[in-house]
């Protein structure tokens, strides 16, 4: 209720701001700020918010955000399709004004924000899906029913996807196992573990000596027979 109550008090200071009145306004010079013409009432705000946040309502935002996409990418190709492309999912802050139903603290961000999702692709920067969620959600909360389903859409009007990235927090079974169904490649940062930062700590020291002119790589594997500490092997 707090945070309603203060949405509603900023509706209805900016509703007599003389700035938005102008810009809103379809007359000229500053006859736009006489009389008692005024925005949109915290009501009307609220109906119309309510209007367009409706299940179909929604439904065909998202649809049209994606066929904007679409449109966009074909006629940036001349009407073909793409070769293979990638999409990128990621989560971000929004932080809000106010208190706005929603919103909450994020200790990552430290900030009170709303969290949205989103993937682009990669090629192009083109939105494909965005989705609004409260502030205080996990950053892969809902993303496997988000991207995969996206996903076999992009394959079928516009390029067939070959790969996905994303950052450590989208790792899980439910998403991989979904691109690995569908045959596409994908690339996440590891979470944080600590046994692989042990195993590559000697690794990760410069050799001494001049820097060598081309780049080189070196791989450790764990050996398969190694045994946990405290476990005897079997006779």
């Amino acid at each position: 209720m707090a945070a309603e109550r203060t949405s509603q008090r900023a509706a209805e200071v900016l509703r007599h701001d003389p700035v938005l009145r102008l810009a809103a306004s379809d007359q000229r010079g500053l006859s736009a700020l006489d009389g008692d013409g005024e925005l949109a009432s915290q009501p009307t705000f609220s109906r119309l918010l309510a209007s367009l946040t409706s299940e179909a309502n929604l439904a065909a935002l998202e649809d049209g955000l994606f066929d904007s996409a679409a449109r966009a990418v074909h006629a940036m190709n001349s009407g073909k399709r793409l070769g293979p492309v990638t999409l990128d999912i990621d989560s971000f802050p929004h932080e809000v004004f106010g208190s706005q139903p929603g919103s909450e603290w994020n200790g990552h961000y430290m900030r009170r924000c709303s969290h949205p999702l989103g993937v682009m692709l990669g090629e192009t920067g083109h939105w494909l899906g965005l989705k609004l969620r409260p502030g205080n959600v996990h950053t892969a909360d809902g993303a496997a029913d988000m991207l995969l389903p996206l996903i076999d859409r992009t394959e079928k009007e516009i390029a067939r996807v070959a790969d996905a990235r994303g950052d450590a927090g989208f790792v899980g079974p439910k998403l991989l196992d979904g691109l690995e169904e569908r045959g596409v490649r994908y690339a996440f940062r590891l979470p944080t573990n600590k046994l692989l930062e042990r195993m590559a700590k000697p690794h990760l020291a410069r050799p001494l000596g001049r820097r060598p002119k081309e780049p080189r790589t070196w791989v450790a594997r764990k050996s398969a027979t190694a045994r946990r500490p405290g476990k005897k092997s079997a006779a």
